[in-house]
C-alpha cells in the first residue's frame, strides 16, 4: 500500500495533524487525517 503526499502540520496546542493519502487496491485514494 503506497503512501503519497505525507505531510505534518502543527495546530493549536501540542496537537499534530498528520494528513496523508493512501492508495488502496481498487485505486481509490482515501484522505486520512490523524490528530495526535
Amino acid at each position: 500500500m503506497p503512501i503519497s503526499g505525507l505531510r505534518l502540520e502543527k495546530c493549536r496546542g501540542n496537537h499534530i495533524i498528520m494528513s496523508f493519502q493512501v492508495r488502496v487496491e481498487n485505486k481509490r485514494i482515501a484522505l486520512i487525517t490523524i490528530r495526535i
